[in-house]
């Protein structure tokens, strides 16, 4: 598992309040499971790629990188409070995270929680809330 993936579900099981909501093993890493969810549950992706930066610091490197938080929830649709309790955790649980990596030579910082959205699938009335959180990934070589 990538080390800044590892570091959110980390981060997240550390946070009770979160870990009650959702526990952080029904947090999957890619794309959405297939038909065997305990509900509600996240995955987390990493749209796009990351953006390389070249620093003054020796043998340093900092990414821009993104991790993208999607929570489902269940098909009756009366999950919609206990999502929105989740990404009001989530708010608060990772505003400006920072966090170490790969045996201490990479850092998380600057990390910015954008506001979620919330889907709601017209057929079925299941809904998803969905975020990127922005962030500053530095490494030492």
């Amino acid at each position: 598992m990538n080390s800044v993936n590892k570091a959110f579900i980390e981060k997240w099981a550390a946070s009770s309040d979160l870990n009650a909501l959702l526990d952080s093993s029904n947090i999957a890493t890619g794309v959405k499971r297939g038909g065997d969810e305990e509900y509600p549950f996240a995955t987390i992706t990493r749209p796009g790629g990351t953006k390389d930066f070249r620093t003054n610091i020796d043998c340093g490197e900092v990414d821009q990188d993104t991790i993208r938080l999607a929570i489902y929830g269940n098909d009756d649709g009366s999950d919609y409070e206990t999502l929105s309790e989740i990404a009001h955790e989530v708010r608060k649980a990772f505003f400006k995270w920072e966090a170490t990596l790969d045996n201490d030579r990479g850092r998380i910082s600057d990390t910015i929680v954008q506001p979620f959205q919330e889907i709601q699938d017209q057929d079925d009335g299941w809904w998803t809330f969905v975020t990127d959180l922005n962030l500053m990934v530095s490494y030492v070589f």
